[in-house]
C-alpha cells in the first residue's frame, strides 16, 4: 500500500496521482515525498485517515530528532589529551573501508582511531578492511615505521586501496608524505 498525506476533508476514499497533486497544492499544502517511477497517470492510491497521518508525523518527528540526536553526540566527543612533547596519529581510510589502530611498537594500541605517539621512532600496526568483488571483504593487517616523530606534532595515516591492493601513508600536518607501506599482505 502506497501511503500519502492528503487533507482528510476530500470527498473520495482513492485519487489519482494527478488529482492528489492537486489537491495537495491547492487544499493542504503538505509537501509529501513520492518515488519517481509511481508518478504515472491514472494510478490510484490509498489514502491515509487523520489518525494514520498524526501517527506518521509523530514518527517522522521521533526520527528525525533521533538522527539530530545522534549527530549532536559525535560532535560532542572528546578529544584525545596529550602529555608535553605527544604527538597523535589520526586515522583516515578510504569512504567504504575501515582502518583501526592494532599495536604500537608491541603494546596494544590505547584507542582503535588513533596512535599517542612520544618524539623519535616508531612501529604502527594497523588492520585493514576493504570491500572487493561483490562486497566481498579483505582482512588485511599493515606496519609502518617511521623513525622522526617530532613532539607536539599531528600525523595522519591515510589508507587507500584499488581492489586487493592496499597502501598506507603516513602523512604529517602539512600534507607531506614521510613513510608509506609496501605491498600490505591481505586474506
Amino acid at each position: 500500500m502506497i501511503l500519502a498525506a492528503l487533507d482528510y476533508r476530500t470527498s473520495s476514499a482513492k485519487t489519482t496521482i494527478g488529482e492528489r497533486s492537486q489537491l495537495m497544492s491547492y487544499q493542504t499544502g503538505i509537501a509529501c515525498l513520492t518515488l519517481p517511477y509511481l508518478m504515472i497517470q491514472n494510478k490510484t492510491i490509498d489514502i491515509l485517515t487523520p489518525k494514520e497521518f498524526r501517527i506518521l508525523m509523530n514518527l517522522s518527528k521521533l526520527t528525525a530528532s533521533i538522527i539530530l540526536i545522534t549527530g549532536l553526540a559525535g560532535c560532542a566527543t572528546k578529544l584525545p589529551t596529550l602529555k608535553d612533547g605527544e604527538s597523535i596519529v589520526n586515522l583516515h581510510e578510504q569512504i567504504g573501508d575501515e582502518m583501526l589502530a592494532r599495536r604500537l611498537d608491541t603494546q596494544s594500541a590505547e584507542n582503535l582511531t588513533y596512535f599517542k605517539v612520544s618524539p623519535g621512532a616508531h612501529t604502527m600496526e594497523l588492520g585493514v578492511v576493504t570491500k572487493g568483488y561483490q562486497e566481498s571483504l579483505h582482512r588485511c593487517v599493515a606496519t609502518l615505521s617511521y623513525d622522526n616523530f617530532l613532539p607536539n606534532e599531528r600525523y595522519t595515516l591515510m589508507e587507500s586501496s584499488a581492489g586487493r591492493e592496499v597502501k598506507i601513508e603516513l602523512l604529517d600536518s602539512k600534507g607531506n608524505t614521510l613513510a608509506q607501506s609496501d605491498k600490505i599482505p591481505c586474506l
